[in-house]
């Protein structure tokens, strides 16, 4: 006993050491502390922050409790750290005062709940991801003094968000029926997740969609682009309608109008055809690709986008024509297995693409370039064809053809063969009530193709006399099928006898019956009949006198026994 109340003891101690700063009740939680410049102070899951001057430039680690449903920060704190409340999921409501300047980044990153925020009048940053995937907000109202807003998805993910405002007095930022532009509408930051409408059209102005312009978007299925576009950032679709609708997918690659959004990495392409018609390649769009070997991008290009196939290790060959004009920061970064860059311009057009410094915006070695490469169809000087890939019956194949001067291949799709059937041999008869079978193979493949033979049917022949009937006894009949066993049966039914005259065997008398017989005309079968007595008035006299008598009598003696009783 003295030893668990010693431990509690020490328990107790421990507690009071490690949250002196903590004021526990039975009905609210306090804690206090300082971060940088300023104090915080968390009760009841409000957490108020106040000061004067900046919070710390970035929060990785968080001092008080992470279940804060709303956050006061009071007048004289000018800003808003970088995750200073990323992955507050509870978080439903802010408090700035006007004392705030800046909104760091990814300051309420994954702040799911938070659903009402004031930005005050002199705020001017709002950095990259900074309300990145808050999916309850509903509605945002850009300030007049708001000179940056960060172009990596400061509202990307808010798959609540229907509209942004801008106040008119911005000199930087507009918003265009709640869509986020610069002011002269040459950039688009962002387009509302919930907004309204299946069907948009980018302002021709556009030069730039900036990163996550359209992620998680619910309602859009049509995006036209204008032709004024430059580039595209990435991801700009990510988790969006239009990323799931099947017809804005060809050949494993999602593109959008004239642009190339992504490759489906699942899918393991060794070759990437761009289709012809496409102008622009998002950033990081065939990124960490590893399984590509050829990129052949088709005339037309204009634009790829920075990093668009950093980590596509294996890329071996690749085919960039001379319509490009713009080539994003390392878009070729870490893909150190490109041993031959085909270009169709030459090596001084090149360079117009690039940064100041060679290479700087490309990572594909010089030695690995081929200038002038004959990139029009005219130019080449195309070989035989090779068949690579037989086609058979049923699969297409690819026959491939080698320009002589700079080596590009081109193939061509070779037609499935489709089967080559020979004649139909029965393999199993068909019987009166169960159809047949017949087959014939192809003689290309092993392939079979078979078809039904219909029942024959029954043939019943004739009706014909199984037993004759008798007078007495039915006889049956029987008719059966010339190819099976059926039988069908009926009774003729016993005909009776056909008897004949009847002939007097015995004359009947006047007191005794007589006899006749007749016979059978079929069988002999005879048949006696009765002929009665035959009385005639005497006799009949005769004997009712008689009757009468003997009735008289049985009278007479009744009435003497009555007389003598």
């Amino acid at each position: 006993m003295k030893k668990a109340c010693l431990i509690v003891t020490l328990l107790i101690v421990l507690f009071i050491i490690v949250f002196g700063a903590t004021q526990v009740s039975a009905f609210s939680i306090e804690m206090k502390g300082k971060i940088g410049n300023c104090t915080w102070e968390y009760k009841d899951t409000v957490l108020t922050i106040s000061g004067n001057g900046n919070m710390p430039e970035d929060i990785s680690e968080h001092p008080w409790f992470m279940d804060v449903t709303k956050v006061i920060i009071t007048e004289g704190v000018t800003s808003v750290s970088g995750r200073a409340f990323s992955m507050h999921e509870h978080l439903r409501e802010v408090v700035l005062p006007e004392s705030v300047k800046s909104i760091g980044e990814y300051a309420f990153f994954r702040c799911y709940a938070l659903k009402k925020i004031n930005l005050p009048k002199g705020l001017t940053f709002i950095g990259d991801s900074a309300f990145y995937r808050c999916e309850s907000l509903e509605e945002i109202t850009i300030p007049a003094k708001v000179s940056k807003v960060g172009s990596r998805g400061a509202f990307s993910y808010c798959k609540s968000l229907k509209n942004i405002t801008v106040d008119p007095e911005n000199r930087y930022f507009t918003a265009v029926d709640g869509v986020l532009y610069n002011k002269d509408v040459t950039k688009l930051y962002a387009y509302p997740a919930a907004k309204a409408g299946n069907t948009f059209f980018v302002p021709d102005t556009v030069k730039s969609i900036e990163y996550y312009a359209f992620t998680s978007n619910k309602n859009l299925e049509n995006v036209s682009l204008p032709d004024s576009l430059e580039s595209v950032g990435g991801y700009i679709f990510s988790e969006s309608k239009m990323e799931r609708l099947k017809k804005n997918h060809e050949g494993g690659v999602f593109y959008v109008d004239n642009c190339a959004v992504d490759l489906d990495p699942e899918l393991r392409q060794t070759e990437l055809h761009i289709k012809k018609g496409t102008k622009i390649i998002a950033a990081y769009a065939f990124n960490q690709c590893e399984d590509l070997k050829k990129v052949i991008l088709p005339e037309g290009i204009t634009s790829i986008g920075e990093l668009a196939f950093v980590s596509a290790t294996a890329i071996e060959t690749i085919y960039i024509p001379s319509t490009l004009k713009k080539v994003g920061g390392s878009a070729f970064l870490a893909c150190s297995s490109i041993k031959t860059a085909f270009y169709g311009g030459s090596e001084d057009q090149l360079y117009d693409v690039r940064d100041e410094e060679p290479n700087s915006n490309i990572w594909i070695r010089p030695q690995s370039w081929k200038y002038n490469a004959c990139y029009s169809s005219e130019a080449h000087s195309w070989g035989d064809y090779i068949t690579v890939v037989k086609p058979t019956c049923e699969t297409l194949g690819r026959a491939e053809s080698t320009c002589k001067v700079c080596g590009r291949v081109e193939g061509k799709i070779l037609s499935e063969l489709g089967h080559k059937f020979g004649e139909y041999e029965t393999v199993k008869e068909p019987t009166c009530i169960e159809s047949g079978l017949e087959e014939r193979q192809c003689e290309r493949c092993d392939k079979t193709n078979s078809r039904e033979i219909f029942t024959l049917g029954h043939d019943i022949g004739e009706w014909r006399i199984e037993k004759n009937a008798t007078c007495t006894d039915p006889g049956s009949k029987i008719k059966t099928c010339t190819r099976c066993d059926l039988a069908e049966r009926e009774e003729i039914p016993a005909f009776g006898h056909s008897f004949g005259e009847p002939k007097i065997e015995k004359e009947a008398g006047a007191f005794e019956t007589g006899i006749a017989v007749s016979v059978c005309g079929a069988c002999g079968e005879t048949k006696e009949e009765i002929i009665p007595k035959k009385i005639n008035g005497t006799v009949l006299i005769i004997v009712l006198e008689s009757v009468a008598l003997v009735a008289a009598c049985i009278a007479v003696v009744i009435l003497i026994k009555k007389k003598k009783n």
